[in-house]
């Protein structure tokens, strides 16, 4: 007599796995982030079902698939495909998703999604700094005391160099910037700091003089102040009769 025996080796099912399985998209609100790149592997010994890949939490709407070679194929085993996700920003925050690649069989295996969304650079003037000052009237040849226009960034990341100029309509150069605390290297003011531009009024006719001073920062914007006043006066002179 004899006796037969037999093996039968088990296939391992299909298993949809995503790489890697986590995600941190940093954003400057409103601008978009670039589109990051999810690998999905089918880990089994057997072909999966048709993919489909969806942004699921409460955050999703915020979160795009910008391409995906998964959507409508089988995954032989070991074989692999891709799905790309950036963050567009909505209101500013901290934000949580996630993404999932399902598959019948496959499952459905997910990646966290995270994102944090700040408030780009943005200068203003101090209130009550925007809305110009009047020197007065000065002696040509003379020079005020410095008037201080306090700015702040608003912003939650640090502008570019600060840079303050004097725009002249009435064509002159009695206004001009005497000094300044900002920093005109690129590094910038900080989130909510503070700096000072110190305009002078140095008149060399008589008349009404105005100007404006405006600050420039890329990042940062540009802001302009309401009119600076001034007025020109001969000096005092003696004449005899």
């Amino acid at each position: 007599t004899f006796s037969l025996h037999f093996r039968m080796k088990l296939s391992k099912p299909a298993k949809l796995e995503i790489s890697p399985t986590s995600h941190d998209f940093q954003a400057l609100a409103p601008t978009p982030t670039a589109a990051f790149e999810f690998t999905v592997t089918n880990t089994g010994e057997l072909p999966t079902g048709t993919q489909f890949a969806s942004l699921l939490g409460p955050d999703s709407s915020e979160f795009q698939i910008t391409a995906d070679s998964c959507i409508g194929t089988f995954l032989a085993p070991l074989g692999t495909c891709k799905i790309s996700v950036r963050y567009v920003p909505g209101v500013v925050g901290t934000k949580t998703a996630s993404l999932q690649d399902q598959a019948t069989p496959g499952g459905a295996p997910t990646a966290s999604l995270t994102a944090t969304s700040l408030r780009p650079a943005a200068l203003q003037f101090e209130p009550g700094m925007g809305s110009g000052h009047s020197y007065g009237s000065i002696v040509n040849g003379s020079s005020s005391a410095p008037f201080g226009f306090v700015l702040r960034n608003t912003g939650e990341v640090n502008t570019g160099a600060i840079v303050p100029s004097i725009i002249n309509p009435d064509g002159g150069t009695s206004f001009s910037v005497s000094s300044t605390t900002c920093p005109t290297t690129a590094a910038g003011l900080a989130p909510n700091a503070t700096c000072v531009v110190n305009v002078v009024f140095s008149p060399g006719t008589n008349g009404l003089k105005s100007a404006t001073l405006q600050v420039t920062a890329t990042p940062g914007s540009t802001i302009t102040s309401s009119p600076l006043l001034g007025t020109g006066l001969n000096p005092a002179a003696l004449a005899i009769d």
